[in-house]
């Protein structure tokens, strides 16, 4: 796939708005009110957005392409539809392709394997009228205490700064507008803006060093959009979180790295802005500080406070200011690029990492019977592997009336699948794996999220990272069935080609792959 990335440095050239479409609306056409539009994008309740005039909305979930499709032409031709799309179309739209999530592409470190996923999501997104990716990702997990999850590409700021900048020309070739995030870097946060703010203890320097190199790659690839987040870089500004600080948005982003693009804002419903400034107040500071687009993600009533805020607050310069720029970014991705299909299950096994297999556990036999258990999505990949028994425990920390259980029904070789989203697992996932293989089993576990799972259970002898999963708010999302597909062959003899895009522990250190 290495010619992969000419062809799209070739493709992805701006298109000003005058010659892309002569037909483009100007500021001047607009309404006030369809002018104050612009400034917001409104997901959750979208039924309503037209009354708002709102210049983007947020895909909600659907059963499959055509139904997007429809949501899209009901919007209008003048309103942008996106949504998070950070390992393919399938996160909102069923039946359609799943690609690794990033730290799998991290793994399987080639630019042109991580612009090919973005080509075929692009392809798919085309088909269903949706012209915005709130992705890629240019976030470093930079902090073992507090992963991100396997939705960043891994620690290293180069590797990523390579992915970032092969997905966004992708993104862009194909016509899709891509939206890197989250600025300045959620990587070293020490807790979940979902609930409450966290923060960022790195001096400049070491945000230049680490965090900021992504961003600056994803500027250079020519990025469109880029998405602020809700942490308080304590560095530059000790008081407001980033996407309110025209010390972060403006200072940083706009004058230091010359972006001028649209910045749009992380959803203002999130527990780190709302529970303090409310969300009125929230949308105002974020557009005085530099940005252009609110994201809004809940009920109509939170949509018509947030517009209302920004009507009163705002002086008619500064909306058109960023009206101008949506507009502008609007035409110059109307009806551009190819569609094409790309096939996700090479990309995935070489993303596939085999951490241990001193016990030469791996890969196990054909016509031995074998079962898969753990606690995150084994049924499907039970399914994937064909022919096996399968147990899953109730919750991601199994009592010992479980572990016994799944010991009694556990075939001649097991497969454990252990899931987190921090440094550790919780116990009962580190009985499950002692106690199958105490009881004189041929045991193989893999990771199904973060790949520190195996330290957890170091003295196993047999491990895979597949970084397949992540919960980040809500129920546990679906499974991946690509990745898991990958993972079923592996584990039946095919060669993994995964590299670990994190460092795990001195065992188990960055760029760690082995091979059978």
């Amino acid at each position: 796939m290495k010619w992969i990335l000419p062809l799209l440095v070739a493709l992805a050239v701006p298109v000003p708005a005058a010659v892309a479409e002569p037909d483009c609306r100007t500021v001047a056409q607009l309404t006030p009110d369809e002018r104050l539009g612009q400034l917001v994008m409104l997901g959750g309740e979208t039924t309503r957005a037209r009354d708002l005039h709102a210049g983007m909305v947020s895909l909600p979930d659907m059963p499959d392409l055509a139904a997007a499709a429809d949501f899209t032409r009901r919007q209008g031709e003048n309103v942008l539809v996106g949504g998070d799309f950070e390992h393919g179309a399938v996160q909102r739209i069923a039946g359609t392709t799943a690609y690794p999530r990033p730290m799998g592409l991290g793994a399987a470190r080639d630019p042109g394997k991580a612009a090919a996923a973005a080509l075929g999501t692009a392809g798919e997104l085309r088909q269903a009228g949706v012209r915005l990716n709130l992705a890629p990702l240019a976030d470093v997990n930079s902090d073992p205490g507090f992963p991100f999850g396997v939705r960043s590409y891994g620690e290293d700021p180069a590797l990523i700064s390579r992915l970032v900048a092969a997905q966004v020309l992708a993104y862009r070739s194909a016509g899709v507008v891509p939206a890197v995030k989250h600025f300045p870097g959620h990587g070293g946060v020490n807790a979940d803006p979902h609930l409450e703010l966290p923060t960022v203890d790195a001096d400049m320097a070491t945000m230049e060093r680490v965090h900021f190199p992504p961003f600056r790659a994803a500027i250079a690839a020519g990025a469109p959009m880029i998405m602020t987040a809700h942490i308080v870089l304590k560095s530059v500004d000790p008081v407001m979180p980033s996407s309110l600080s025209a010390k972060v948005t403006t200072g940083i982003l706009r004058d230091r790295m010359g972006f001028d693009g649209v910045v749009i804002t992380d959803s203002i419903q999130m527990g780190a802005i709302r529970n303090t400034w409310g969300l009125g107040s929230a949308a105002v500071r974020a557009i005085e500080a530099g940005a252009d687009v609110v994201l809004s993600t809940g009920p109509h009533s939170d949509h018509v406070e947030i517009v209302n805020a920004l009507r009163a607050a705002l002086p008619q310069e500064r909306i058109d200011r960023s009206a101008a720029r949506v507009l502008r970014l609007k035409c110059q991705y109307r009806g551009r690029g190819p569609s094409v299909k790309v096939d996700p299950d090479p990309i995935a096994l070489d993303s596939i990492t085999l951490l241990d297999n001193r016990s030469k556990a791996l890969p196990f036999s054909r016509g031995v019977r074998t079962s898969v258990m753990g606690v995150r999505d084994v049924e499907p990949l039970a399914r994937a592997v064909g022919g096996v028994s399968w147990w899953q425990a109730s919750g991601d920390d199994p009592a010992d009336a479980e572990i016994a259980e799944a010991v009694r029904q556990a075939g001649d070789q097991v497969l454990v699948a252990t899931y987190s989203r921090g440094p550790s697992l919780p116990p009962g996932q580190v009985k499950l794996v002692n106690a199958v293989k105490a009881a004189g089993k041929r045991v193989a576990a893999v990771s199904i999220g973060v790949p520190y799972d195996v330290n957890s259970y170091s003295d196993l002898g047999a491990a895979l990272a597949a970084y397949a999963q992540t919960q980040v708010w809500g129920p546990p999302p679906p499974a991946n069935p690509t990745v898991l597909r990958a993972v079923a062959r592996v584990v039946f003899g095919a060669q993994p080609g995964g590299k670990l895009p994190v460092t795990v522990s001195a065992r188990y250190p960055y760029g760690l792959g082995l091979r059978y």
